[in-house]
């Protein structure tokens, strides 16, 4: 089913029936699927995270991904965070990831990449959701 989509799975999750369909795979937890998907998507992070449709999917994959591929998601969201957390719809995708972490070496890259920028976030509406988060999380 999603050999169909290899090379295009980009412009499949900015679709909302396309989004919809890549979700469902990553539930199914396949790990060939998820593996799929998560080769194509990751080095579209940011993108993905403040898409309309994207953004769904991302939280999909960060939910069902292995830890190691996690971890490459953390580092991308760290690297974007200001701006993927301050719009609407990155913010969600955002705390997903944040309620997702599993490991001290996740909670450091984004605590890291907060005291970066905190400020600036926690001056947004959508950042400051994100902050919130973070603190329940660290907690």
């Amino acid at each position: 089913r999603l050999d169909a989509f290899v090379g295009q799975i980009g412009a499949v999750a900015k679709d909302q029936h396309g989004c919809r369909f890549l979700q469902k795979l990553c539930e199914e937890g396949h790990p060939r699927e998820i593996t799929q998907i998560f080769d194509e998507i990751h080095v579209l992070t940011g993108e993905m995270m403040v898409d309309p449709f994207g953004n769904y999917l991302m939280q999909k994959l960060c939910e069902h991904c292995s830890n190691l591929q996690r971890t490459v998601l953390v580092e991308k969201v760290a690297a974007e965070l200001p701006h993927v957390s301050t719009n609407m719809h990155g913010t969600r995708a955002v705390q997903k990831v944040v309620d997702q972490l599993k490991t001290p070496e996740h909670i450091n890259i984004i605590r890291n990449a907060l005291s970066k920028h905190a400020v600036e976030m926690v001056k947004d509406l959508n950042g400051n959701h994100v902050i919130q988060k973070c603190l329940q999380k660290f907690d």
